[in-house]
């Protein structure tokens, strides 16, 4: 079993193109005695799916209707009922003229309002943000996200996402050459009420205007939530309420596009690592995760059975 956590909590966006994903983490964090609450903020339109595959244990359900600002949400539902090829090419002319202003309110960008949002309510002094498409090999320890009343900061000296630096620099008022040499983009990540809250104020101080209208305001594909809040922490707020480590240090990724022989091996080692906590499933339509699924959970049964 792992330590009682009554202090964190788990959040994950997700929606029905990672309901399988989705229930793999269930899966593990079962598997592994993970009692911690666990909010999933789903689509709207995908409740009753998600229902119907896990039911309510150990979940609470959210829909995005209860999270995001009624009119983000009414347009992601308007956006949603589009073809995905539509949807793509809007999000590529605004990027590139400014057009269609709503596509930053599709898919990917309202899962980044999401987890600035949820933590915001401050039920919990932290939020452990799990993507659909990770899973634990080994137990959750609440030391490595929670110390002495302070937040785990992922962070690492690595100038690796420029293009998501410098739009976190933009919308923050920061030096560019400040955040270019950092990158805060971890899986998994950790936020903490009081940061979350420093954050929205700082950025409607700003912008004169809701906070995630200033997020939305970006152009596509330059939102990173993330990124934006390790730069406000580590620069604006003066590491507050924090304490950094490595980011991306117990993580190990799996490419679906990979040789299946390499993939196969590639999950099996994370599970047997005594240095790797998570397994990150990356994939495509093209290259899907789910003919690896059976794979995994043979990996994870026989890591428990080892314990």
């Amino acid at each position: 079993m792992t330590a009682a956590a009554p202090r964190i909590a788990l959040l994950t966006p997700t929606y029905r193109g990672d309901l399988e994903r989705f229930a793999m983490l269930r899966e593990a964090l079962e598997a592994w005695g993970c009692d911690w609450p666990h909010y999933a903020v789903v689509q709207t339109e995908d409740l009753p799916l998600f229902r119907q595959r896990l039911g309510e244990s150990r979940v609470h359900w959210l829909t995005t209707a209860e999270v995001l600002p009624p009119e983000v949400e009414a347009a992601r539902r308007r956006l949603s009922a589009m073809p995905e090829r539509l949807r793509r090419f809007r999000r590529s002319l605004q990027k590139r003229f400014g057009w269609f202003p709503d596509a930053s309110c599709d898919g990917w960008h309202a899962q980044q309002l999401v987890k600035l949002t949820v933590p915001a309510r401050a039920e919990h002094e932290a939020y452990l943000v799990l993507d659909s498409d990770l899973v634990p090999t080994a137990p959750l320890r609440a030391e490595r996200y929670w110390q002495d009343g302070r937040v785990a900061l992922m962070a690492e000296d690595n100038p690796t996402f420029r293009h998501w630096a410098d739009a976190a620099a933009a919308v923050l008022g920061l030096p560019a050459e400040t955040v270019r040499g950092s990158n805060f983009v971890a899986h998994p990540f950790v936020f903490a009420p009081q940061a979350v809250r420093g954050l929205h104020a700082h950025l409607e101080a700003r912008h004169h205007q809701p906070w995630w209208r200033a997020l939305l305001d970006l152009k596509p594909g330059d939102l990173s939530e993330f990124s934006i809040y390790g730069a406000y922490v580590r620069w604006v707020a003066a590491g507050a309420h924090h304490y950094e480590v490595p980011a991306n240090a117990r993580t190990r990724w799996v490419l679906s596009a990979e040789d299946s022989a390499a993939v196969r091996a590639a999950i099996d080692g994370a599970f047997t690592a005594p240095d790797i906590d998570f397994l990150v499933l990356q994939a495509s339509r093209r290259w899907p995760i789910e003919p690896y699924l059976p794979a995994i959970r043979a990996a994870l049964q026989r890591a428990v059975a080892a314990r």
